[in-house]
């Protein structure tokens, strides 16, 4: 028996019944390929997703607080571990598949812009049909990951990762635009294992912005502890386990009556916070508005960010061959100039796209 094999009838034996198992996959959707014969076939897509050059940008794009450096300052790259973390707890309390569950968590931001949110709204305005980077991230999987074929001078585009890895990343947000992902079924429920990450990029985002902003000295630590008190409690307190704790237990009383059987006829999140805790977790947003988001210094690099992809956008598209030769295979198959330039932006590191942007307008770099 194959080690494959093995791994696949331990699920079905240590699993909950509601679990997602690797063996009932829809596969592949983009092309067909043998199974392998020691992993499953989301193991492997954590592998893939982990060795892919969007994943490893990561690292160089800011979550919230731009031009900023510090050691402690979160990365979209430290974000994702954190989801990673959070999702992996969630899903083994809750014995869920746990590698369904890494490999939604790890590819779950690859699609995300430069600066953080505000490169998201900034290309959003500028391409008018939407831009979502749940929705980029599916994109970036599928096609516009780049890797080279050895021995070919075509290279491989896109991951191959199978359906419910793919319909998990794409459900952790909001969906813009449903008619383009129908293949994903955009208005059901994902996967236990693909809400689970939703709920943990919810518990990393609202933990880690207060905290960073505690480092960067734009709110102080005792305006965090009056909030604690009057939300939890106590002063002190470590906020993703509280919310995890919450998470864990009113998800086992929904999942009481769930099984195998009917799973599929359930048209509704399962995975999800007390409505107490849903409560304290908007008035923590609330608090994260006022005294974080609005707060001159991050309004003005969130400015200054807009600026850049903006101004780098417009020269892109009005000369589509001020692209780096790379990019160019993109206008050969075809693709719309807006959604090239686009793709190139939504790719780009907040470091190179500094550099791109001083390239293009300061007159002493090259």
């Amino acid at each position: 028996m194959e080690l494959r094999e093995k791994l696949e009838k331990r699920e079905n034996k240590e699993l909950a019944p509601y679990a997602f198992l690797s063996e009932n996959s829809k596969g592949r959707i983009d092309f067909p390929e043998p199974k392998s014969t020691n992993r499953t076939e989301f193991l492997k897509d954590e592998e893939r997703i982990l060795l892919s050059k969007s994943f490893r940008k990561l690292s160089y794009k800011t979550q919230v607080f731009i031009f900023r450096s510090g050691d402690f300052q979160r990365t979209r790259l430290t974000h994702t571990l954190e989801v990673e973390s959070f999702a992996n707890d969630v899903s083994m309390a809750l014995e869920l598949n746990q590698n369904l569950t890494r490999a939604i968590s790890l590819g779950h931001d690859i699609g995300h812009t430069p600066f953080g949110h505000s490169g998201e709204r900034i290309l959003d305005k500028k391409i008018g049909s939407g831009f979502k980077h749940n929705e980029q991230s599916i994109d970036v999987a599928r096609r516009y990951e780049v890797s080279p074929k050895f021995g070919s001078e075509e290279p491989y585009f896109g991951r191959n990762l199978t359906w419910e890895v793919l319909e998990g990343i794409l459900k952790h947000s909001k969906i813009k635009n449903p008619r383009n992902y129908s293949i994903f079924n955009p208005n059901r429920p994902a996967t236990l294992e693909g809400q689970v990450v939703n709920c943990a990029d919810e518990i990393a985002q609202i933990s880690s912005d207060i905290d960073d902003a505690i480092n960067l000295k734009i709110i102080k630590g005792n305006k965090v502890n009056e909030l604690h008190k009057k939300l939890f409690g106590k002063p002190e307190v470590y906020r993703p386990w509280e919310f995890l704790k919450d998470l864990i237990t009113n998800s086992k009383e929904n999942l009481k009556e769930i099984t195998r059987d009917n799973i599929d006829s359930i048209d509704y999140n399962l995975i999800t916070f007390s409505d107490s805790m849903q409560e304290k977790m908007k008035e923590i947003d609330e608090f994260c508005k006022i005294n974080i988001f609005e707060n001159p210094q991050v309004r003005r690099t969130d400015f200054k960010g807009d600026l850049i992809l903006s101004k780098l956008f417009d020269a892109f598209k009005k000369d589509i061959m001020l692209l780096p030769i790379s990019e160019r295979i993109w206008i050969n198959k075809g693709l719309d100039n807006k959604i090239i330039v686009k793709n190139y932006i939504a790719n780009l590191t907040d470091k190179s796209a500094l550099e791109e942007y001083d390239r293009l307008f300061l007159p002493y770099r090259e």
